[in-house]
């Protein structure tokens, strides 16, 4: 009986430290799944801030050359605008060539090489 006693004493000792063991190994298995947790928290924090600093030069980019863009349409609009003022100038221009023509011929003027070769401009009309 004394033999099943001491027995039975190693078998509760064997136990209570499986037990230790067991509480130890549930204990650093929740301490492995935290630091993995953190780990991942890291990596996509690393990730984020990476896709962030690279989509700032692009926000950059896109944004400088929308404004390029924009730059050219108004110049070309500008440039549209001054073409149509200057072909109505060039067609009032026209109209004061053969005009001054006209006067010259009525009053008796003899018409120059200028004007016979429609070299007027607005410098030597006046």
């Amino acid at each position: 009986m004394k033999k099943f006693k001491k027995l039975k004493e190693e078998h509760h000792k064997y136990y209570k430290y499986i037990h230790e063991l067991s509480e130890e190994h549930d204990s650093i298995q929740e301490q492995m799944r935290s630091i993995n947790h953190w780990i991942q928290r890291m990596k996509r924090a690393k990730k984020t801030r990476k896709n962030v600093q690279r989509q700032v030069p692009k926000n950059k980019k896109k944004r400088e050359i929308k404004a390029y863009k924009s730059h050219i349409l108004k110049n070309d609009l500008r440039f549209k605008k001054l073409s149509v003022k200057r072909n109505k100038i060039m067609k009032i221009m026209q109209a004061l060539r053969i005009s001054i023509g006209i006067i010259f011929d009525r009053i008796g003027c003899a018409k120059d090489t200028q004007m016979e070769q429609e070299r007027i401009d607005e410098g030597n009309m006046l």
